[in-house]
């Protein structure tokens, strides 16, 4: 599932899509983007092994791995037992990168990954070098996706230059989260296997309905 940007088939909404909907669909939009990160997050956390890099991240900010969220954030979604906060007076840079989203992702209320959106190219060159600098070379090379992995953490940097929208996730790896992750994953595979079903079945309630309209256009006319 991982490596070669495979990961950049992944549909991301942009905040270009997101601005022009309304509150509500801005709001599930928001929250789609959550779910990209999820599952971005398992695809990382399954590839882990015995790697390392300098400076590997025991937490952001000043959160630890498995700190429970702070008073002074926010609820913004929460998906299978995964609740996303966001801080209101949250510093939205790295150096001179900007970020127009960072979410903290908490699972069965333990801080465990955080994730940091941006737009252009030209911040994602920005970030990609603040990574090497700080985490050095990367365990991991994409087409715009580039990898440190360690025993316990991960860090992704991820760029989809046609959405011209990307990421860093910096992650801490568990047993029991990627256990719980996997179940979600099946979960939402059984959800859209019976969304398809639905989707089959409204199609034949079409074709049934145009039966039905010839019938009664045909009866109307006397030829019954």
């Amino acid at each position: 599932m991982y490596g070669g940007g495979n990961l950049l088939k992944i549909t991301v909404w942009t905040t270009d899509s997101v601005g022009r909907a309304g509150d509500k669909t801005k709001e599930e939009s928001m929250k789609r983007i959550i779910v990209v990160g999820i599952i971005v997050w398992l695809a990382l956390a399954l590839s882990l092994g015995a790697f390392a890099f300098q400076n590997e991240p025991d937490g952001f900010r000043g959160l630890k791995w498995g700190d429970p969220p702070s008073e002074d954030m926010e609820f913004f979604a929460g998906i299978d037992g995964s609740k996303s906060y966001t801080l209101p007076n949250d510093k939205m840079s790295i150096g001179n990168a900007e970020f127009y989203l960072i979410f903290y992702d908490f699972d069965e209320g333990q801080f465990m990954r955080v994730a940091l959106w941006f737009k252009g190219e030209k911040n994602y060159d920005k970030v990609e070098t603040i990574c090497r600098q700080r985490f050095g070379e990367e365990v991991e090379e994409g087409f715009y996706e580039l990898t440190w992995k360690a025993r316990e953490t991960g860090v992704l940097l991820q760029y989809d230059h046609v959405e011209e929208d990307g990421f860093l996730l910096i992650s801490s790896i568990s047993a029991s989260a990627i256990a719980k992750l996997e179940a979600s994953q099946k979960r939402w595979a059984h959800i859209e296997e019976l969304g398809e079903e639905l989707r089959k079945l409204e199609r034949e309630l079409e074709e049934l309905e145009k039966v039905r309209k010839q019938l009664e256009e045909i009866k109307a006319e006397g030829d019954w």
